[in-house]
């Protein structure tokens, strides 16, 4: 079963929606703050007769948002590709770092929120 989303503040969503980023990047960030992302994890527990539990793309893992987004072994073949082939410095472990903290940064910030909250 999928995990209950977050306590999203009101507060939260307009600073969200006020960040200058692209329409697109704004939806796939949203749908993964209240984790709708349509990973086979989210869609298997919707529709479990339907969609399949593992990866689509390597079939070795759940697919879960993580690994829809970034951290499959051959989505992470074609960044490293991507990158390489522009000539751009790519570090994988770098990049997965990096994710990992701003996604540990945003939780830790609507805790926060919420702990202010809930006084």
């Amino acid at each position: 079963m999928v995990a209950p989303p977050p306590p999203l503040t009101a507060t939260f969503w307009t600073s969200f929606w006020r960040n200058k980023i692209p329409h697109n990047a704004h939806n796939v960030w949203r749908r993964l703050l209240i984790n709708e992302l349509p990973s086979g994890l989210h869609l298997h527990s919707i529709i479990p007769d339907m969609v399949e539990l593992l990866c689509l793309v390597c079939g070795t893992g759940l697919e879960a948002s993580q690994r829809l987004l970034f951290s499959c072994p051959k989505k992470l073949e074609r960044y490293h590709y991507a990158f390489v082939r522009e000539n751009q410095a790519f570090k994988l472990r770098t990049v997965l770092a990096a994710v990992d903290l701003v996604i540990t940064q945003v939780c830790a910030q609507l805790a926060e929120k919420k702990s202010r909250l809930d006084y």
